[in-house]
């Protein structure tokens, strides 16, 4: 009789302990954050359920945070407590609060940790990768591999990149002659993964060549400098280490560096053929720069001229037009956490302040990015806004009032922003110059044009042609379009065929 008095004693002891533990992770650890109503049981885990339920279920799930957060009064970070799936998660809202995050402090001088939920790349990218490294193993891993995506190098690549964008366009052309449709994705991740090959490791992967094995183009650029080779100097013996490092970055080079500007390439078409005010401005600008010869064949030879690298930096339109389909388009955003006692706060846009210890902090740039009080028409794609910096939201009335720089994060901020940024802008320009005066492409399925009565095209107030319905990102990884961006393309009248033979260095 007292064993069993004892046992229930202890029962009821850890059943009040478990109790008092549940209730205070569900209501009151994060009582003081903006959320959702959460339930002792499930936490936030069937509201989330039900936001993503109650609209398409293939769109990505930065769409259903956005949504989320409109439900809640837009408030500048809100909590979602999803234990025990995964940590309690942040959703980061403002740009003010993101950057606190995002830059170097006393106790994190290389901004917080990432996400333990990033854990899942470490089979792909493996355990050395840059993106789940932290701390002086990171600092070392970086400065090793910085030399290779430098401003100067950089413009020392546009040679590769117009070899590579060379048998894209040819590519293009074959699919202009049958007049039919075909996944843009497809295309656009075959050339910059050629791209990444040679520029990482100088090697040709053939990716733009598919299934039929040809023999590739000659090879025109050895002498390139490839970031593999620029990582290794100093470095006098080839030591196990050296070699798994350096296996596991350039599988972190080939997967950021490749899947990201594809997508920006994808949403780059996207948008351009459907804002034909954004389509004649490039072309000004192209013809501005290039000269009426609008042949691929003249641009490269621009290029590859002595006077390429200026050639590029005078592109500011296309600039603007690609840092507003990243804003629209973010191919992804980050995550950070803050271990239990790190006292870490942030200070709120009213001046209040928070601490973040315990939470995976998702900086949601999709949200970030559209922020009504940064961005005037936060929904609508207008380059404009970048251009000269002017004002881009709907408080300020003085032309003196800036975008704030932290408000644009498509390639994240502070000590861990992304290394190929700047290589990305490069590709995109160049790509751009080649290739928006010689073809018209025109989405087909998800996201098709719009045609009245009389099959012409239905220009709406915004300056964009009406779409039978919306095109959207799914979650892959990466945000990606979810019909691989499937396009027909034609040629602009008087486009001349391809010369059959690469440009050569001279």
């Amino acid at each position: 009789m007292t064993i069993v008095v004892v046992a229930t004693a202890a029962l009821l002891l850890l059943g009040i302990v478990a109790y008092r533990k549940v209730r205070f992770h569900r209501l009151q650890q994060f009582s003081a954050w903006p959320q959702p109503k959460p339930s002792l049981i499930y936490g936030h885990l069937k509201v989330f359920h039900t936001a993503v339920m109650e609209g398409n279920q293939k769109r990505h799930t930065d769409m259903v945070l956005l949504q989320m957060r409109k439900s809640l009064g837009n408030p500048p970070l809100f909590i979602l407590d999803l234990r025990p799936v995964q940590p309690p998660l942040a959703v980061i809202c403002r740009h003010e609060i993101a950057e606190q995050i995002s830059k170097g402090s006393r106790d994190f001088p290389y901004s917080l940790p990432k996400s333990p939920t990033f854990s899942h790349l470490k089979p792909l990218l493996g355990r050395g990768s840059m993106i789940t490294a932290y701390g002086e193993e990171w600092k070392r891993l970086r400065k090793r591999f910085s030399p290779g995506f430098a401003p100067l190098h950089l413009m020392g690549l546009l040679p590769c990149v117009l070899n590579k964008a060379w048998t894209f366009l040819q590519t293009l052309d074959r699919y202009a002659a049958r007049v039919e449709h075909f996944p843009l994705e497809e295309l656009c991740a075959n050339l910059t993964m050629d791209i990444i090959g040679e520029v990482a490791m100088g090697e040709d992967l053939h990716a733009q060549l598919g299934n039929d094995k040809q023999t590739e183009l000659a090879q025109l650029y050895r002498k390139l400098s490839s970031i593999l080779s620029m990582s290794l100097e100093g470095i006098d013996h080839l030591s196990p280490r050296v070699m798994d490092e350096t296996q596991d970055q350039l599988k972190t080079f080939l997967f950021d560096g490749y899947d990201t500007t594809s997508i920006l390439l994808q949403w780059l078409f996207y948008e351009i053929s459907r804002t034909p005010r954004v389509l004649a401005a490039i072309k000004r600008e192209l013809d501005d720069i290039f000269g009426a010869d609008s042949s691929p064949e003249a641009v490269r030879d621009m290029l590859l001229s002595g006077q390429g690298p200026e050639l590029v930096r005078k592109m500011s339109y296309i600039s603007a037009v690609i840092k507003e389909t990243l804003r629209l388009h973010p191919p992804s955003g980050t995550a950070r956490y803050t271990p239990r006692g790190s006292d870490f706060y942030v200070t709120l846009p009213d001046g209040s302040s928070l601490c973040l210890d315990e939470a995976v902090l998702y900086s949601c740039s999709t949200i970030i990015h559209r922020d009504p009080n940064v961005y005037n028409m936060s929904d609508e794609f207008q380059p404009e806004r970048w251009l000269s910096n002017r004002d881009t939201s709907f408080l300020a009335n003085t032309s003196t009032h800036r975008t704030p720089v932290s408000a644009w994060r498509a390639f994240e901020r502070g000590p861990r922003d992304c290394l190929g940024q700047g290589l990305a802008m490069l590709e995109a320009r160049v790509i751009l110059a080649c290739t928006v005066r010689r073809y018209k492409f025109e989405k087909v399925g998800l996201g098709e044009l719009k045609r009245d009565s009389k099959d012409r095209l239905i220009l709406n107030p915004k300056g964009q042609y009406e779409v039978e319905s919306e095109i959207y990102n799914t979650m892959q990884v990466l945000a990606t379009p979810v019909d691989g961006m499937q396009m027909k393309v034609q040629l602009v009248p008087g486009a001349s065929p391809l010369s059959g033979t690469i440009h050569r260095e001279r």
